[in-house]
């Protein structure tokens, strides 16, 4: 009976490991690229809700980031 209750026992967590394995498995969320037209005015946009007024770590930040929008855009939308 011990025996038995302890296969079932160590059936269980293994069975339940597998299934939280699998479910997991492959699901890394991607962010969708945005649309390359989005990048066109991505640093502007960016300079204004940041409010840089001319600061240039702030416009640095949105040059680079509309550079990071444009080499990962999708050209298809």
């Amino acid at each position: 009976m011990k025996k038995t209750l302890k296969m079932g026992l160590i059936g269980f967590v293994l069975g339940a490991a597998v299934a939280v394995g699998s479910a997991t498995l492959g699901s890394e969320e991607t962010v969708a690229a945005p649309c390359c037209s989005l990048c066109d005015d991505w640093a502007e946009n960016c300079m204004i809700h940041q409010n840089c007024n001319g600061n240039p770590t702030c416009v640095a930040k949105c040059e680079s980031d509309e550079v990071l929008c444009w080499e990962r855009c999708n050209y298809s939308c």
